[in-house]
């Protein structure tokens, strides 16, 4: 029991210095310690907390930096926002709280989920495609530049069906995003300092946003070939108009109810929907331990959470610093990160991704329009 718990906070620990860290993703944190001399048991408590952590502090370089990753990379578009209005420790709060509430909620409904996705699954299969092409007209004709969308739409898809290749990269997520997201924002960056950010009071409205980030965390696991949260949040944005703090609030709560139904899909019919809980899979049966993997989970993901608000304060003087110096390393680490993970391929990706991204800022054109980067090959792998 002593050594459990002492691998859950080694776990808590590496997970939250990991989120802090762009690139360090926990499916790659997870493949490493796959391959470590460790009891079954205290390994899965090991990846799981992993998992908590980072997913938890992961929001801060994307509020901050705007550097996300394949969970948080919808989040950077209203958490900088709020950011640059002097509301980023608002953000952080809304961010982990929406979290909270949609893992607890998750957790009540997984042994339903168990059960029912086998049955959704087939039911859903044969009209995929249609939803997608549908979703996707729908977000391009509400634009502000339908045409101007389009064409990016249409440029990131071409992007993504050479960056999601099978085995063209190990991490295609990062090149692709940091690129559309980070560098967008870098090459457009302006020398000026953000307002002191205040710390407002949330409410208990977020706990709203929350279910509904968990329902569509659902929906990220019963649809073949959309496992990500930033797919489903796409898609959702173009059907419910939030506005920023409830947006982030709906995106927070998506990548917590995917990994908690994850699990389930890979209890109910061996589909593991994340890296991570594929990862857990081959460790353990998930079924079988599925209350325990869920306990571990949601105290995991209260302890980074609490964290997160005591140094709230702190990590907001972030928002403070002339960033003009930190930006120029922040492209040499980005750029040494994606050729370290995926060479050659990856940085071409990267140099595509970048100015797709430039161009977009700069034209005022919405950023969801990036994530055609992951519709079309996914509607092209359902045609």
């Amino acid at each position: 029991m002593l050594e459990s718990i002492a691998f859950f906070l080694l776990g808590l620990v590496v997970g939250m210095a990991s989120g802090l860290v762009p690139g360090l993703h926990p499916n790659l944190i997870s493949s490493v310690l796959l391959l470590q001399n460790i009891d079954y048991g205290n390994k899965a408590v090991l990846i799981i907390s992993v998992y908590a952590g980072n997913l938890v502090f992961s929001c801060v370089p994307a509020i901050f930096f705007g550097v996300p990753d394949g969970r948080s990379m919808l989040s950077v578009l209203p958490g900088q926002r709020m950011a640059k209005e002097g509301r980023g420790i608002e953000a952080i709060k809304i961010y982990t709280v929406a979290i909270l509430g949609a893992a607890a909620i998750s957790t009540l409904l997984a042994p339903l989920a168990i059960t029912a996705y086998p049955i959704a699954y087939s039911a859903l299969r044969p009209y995929i495609f249609q939803i997608l092409l549908l979703a996707s007209l729908a977000m391009l004709i509400k634009a502000k530049t339908p045409v101007k969308s389009s064409v990016i739409f249409i440029a990131s898809g071409a992007l993504g069906i050479y960056a999601l290749g099978e085995g063209r990269m190990n991490e295609p997520f990062l090149p692709l995003f940091s690129g559309f997201f980070a560098m967008g924002a870098l090459l457009n960056y302006k020398k000026t300092r953000m307002i002191g950010q205040k710390d407002h009071e949330i409410g208990l409205g977020v706990l709203k946003f929350a279910a509904l980030g968990a329902g569509l965390g659902w929906v990220a696991n019963v649809f073949p070939a959309i496992g990500s949260p930033g797919q489903v949040a796409a898609l959702a944005s173009i059907f419910i108009a939030l506005e920023s703090r409830n947006y982030l609030a709906t995106v927070a709560a998506v990548n917590a109810g995917q990994f908690v139904f994850s699990l389930a899909a890979s209890a109910g019919m061996d589909k593991a929907r994340n890296g991570v809980a594929l990862a857990l899979s081959q460790v353990l049966d998930v079924g079988g331990n599925m209350q325990m993997l869920l306990l571990v989970f949601l105290c995991g993901s209260a302890i980074s959470a609490l964290a997160l608000f005591i140094l709230r304060k702190r990590i907001a003087v972030l928002a403070s610093f002339d960033f003009s110096e930190f930006n120029k390393l922040l492209v040499v680490y980005l750029a040494a990160l994606v050729f370290a993970l995926n060479g050659v391929p990856g940085l071409a990706v990267f140099a595509v991704s970048s100015v797709i991204g430039w161009i977009t800022v700069r034209e005022g054109i919405e950023r969801t329009s990036m994530m055609g980067a992951l519709i079309i090959p996914t509607a092209m792998l359902l045609a």
